[in-house]
């Protein structure tokens, strides 16, 4: 029998970005923009939203992760900054950017989607834009108001970390939050 989980994959962040996230998040509850935070001890890089997938098909997932990372060292990456999607003035979601060895990331991700395309699942059409969302909009937000705060609470000292694994993770919608659970994790090589 088939057993339906909602699935993505991500990078988990250490304790100092979702401090750093918290704080972010704070200030932005002074500005009286309407927004539903997300939790910081759930957040995480997010690079593939899977969906709906047969549990059976995890240990494929796993060796698509595998064959993705490779190479691929430890990646020197920083929260810095702070943006919204898609625009300002039609600002749906917050978000903290990600900095540093970005390029290296950006060849991990498209190893991922060529790995996951062999399993049939579909290639973004967007880009992909590396970052870690902070909250996401109740309506519609002051565009001024929102451009002052992200200015002002923007300026925070980059925060760097390192990302040493990739998890396959398994989201489980509940009435006070969404429930991860690592369902398989791969490191990236160490130089």
């Amino acid at each position: 029998m088939k057993e339906s989980i909602r699935a993505f994959i991500a990078m988990p962040l250490p304790g100092g970005v979702k401090a750093q996230a918290r704080e972010i998040q704070a200030q932005f509850r002074n500005t009286r923009l309407r927004l539903r935070w997300v939790k910081p001890h759930g957040m995480h890089l997010t690079l593939k939203f899977l969906g709906d997938i047969d549990r059976a098909r995890v240990p494929a997932i796993e060796t698509a992760l595998q064959a993705a990372a490779g190479t691929i060292p430890t990646l020197n990456l920083a929260a810095k900054g702070i943006g919204v999607f898609p625009t300002v003035k039609k600002a749906r979601v917050l978000w903290m950017g990600v900095a540093g060895d970005t390029p290296a990331l950006h060849t991990f991700y498209g190893r991922l989607e060529t790995q996951l395309e062999t399993l049939g699942f579909k290639p973004e059409k967007r880009r992909f834009n590396a970052h870690l969302t902070l909250a996401r909009a109740k309506g519609r937000l002051d565009p001024a108001r929102l451009v002052g705060a992200m200015e002002t609470i923007g300026r925070f000292e980059p925060i760097r970390f390192e990302a040493r694994e990739v998890v396959l993770y398994r989201s489980e919608l509940k009435p006070d939050g969404a429930v991860y659970t690592k369902l398989a994790a791969v490191s990236f090589s160490n130089p």
